[in-house]
């Protein structure tokens, strides 16, 4: 079964698509529709999504999914005409780490790694 919203999670660096329909709210009759992906401290992705009949395609690229930062996001559809606009969804998407980045030690955990290691010895 194809997805109808952002998934619940993904990687980093990975593409995402689904497809959405809101009945009231056709791509077919010029409603445009958009996704928005937030959290406090970055940068939003905004996703438009493209018309494919009555329904809206959305699709993050890797190179966009790569730039989002580990954790919880907030995301919301809206559909607009005119001077109307409608939030159809809202939820949450977990972005995973990249698996293709090579993670760099903090400071914190490089000094507890050496602090364990001289407590083992």
């Amino acid at each position: 079964m194809a997805d109808s919203s952002p998934k619940s999670s993904f990687y980093a660096g990975d593409s995402s698509t689904w497809t959405s329909t809101f009945s009231d709210y056709s791509a077919a009759d010029s409603w445009v529709a958009t996704c928005v992906f937030q959290r406090p401290g970055a940068s939003a992705l905004r996703v438009e999504g493209v018309a494919s009949g009555a329904d809206f395609v959305f699709t993050i690229s890797p190179s966009d999914s790569a730039a989002l930062e580990s954790g919880r996001w907030l995301w919301g559809i809206r559909v607009a005409k005119d001077t109307t606009t409608k939030t159809m969804a809202t939820g949450t998407t977990i972005i995973l780490p990249n698996p293709e980045i090579v993670l760099t030690e903090t400071h914190n955990e490089k000094c507890l790694r050496l602090l364990k290691s001289a407590m083992e010895e």
